[in-house]
């Protein structure tokens, strides 16, 4: 059984490191350290289920979604290879949709690979 409270903690927590950890801001545009977002992502895919991460990113939208938001947290800026750039708003919105979804995808994804 997948600990789904966990997962969406730490996506809480994303959303709070972008939000009150930002080297700089300049409108919803933050500049993060990599190694804070790298931190918190590794957390987040160690507590999702291996059939989850090995699931068809078309059948569950909780996949389509953390794809699009990991490919969104993970843009490096120019200026200072070693921060990401990231649109506060379109995150936030990312991480609502996902933790929308999440719950019932990796309960679907655990009862189907209970019954085979």
């Amino acid at each position: 059984m997948t600990d789904i409270n966990a997962i969406i903690n730490y996506f809480e927590k994303l959303q709070k490191i972008i939000l009150h950890y930002s080297d700089l801001s300049f409108g919803n545009k933050k500049f993060i350290k990599k190694n804070k977002i790298d931190d918190i992502l590794c957390c987040i895919i160690a507590k999702l289920p291996d059939e989850y991460k090995k699931t068809n990113i078309d059948r569950y939208k909780s996949v389509k979604i953390f794809k699009n938001l990991y490919n969104q947290l993970r843009q490096p800026f120019f200026l200072l290879p070693s921060h990401y750039i990231i649109n506060y708003d379109n995150i936030s919105l990312l991480i609502m949709q996902i933790k929308n979804t999440l719950v019932q995808d990796i309960n679907t994804i655990e009862r189907i690979n209970t019954t085979d």
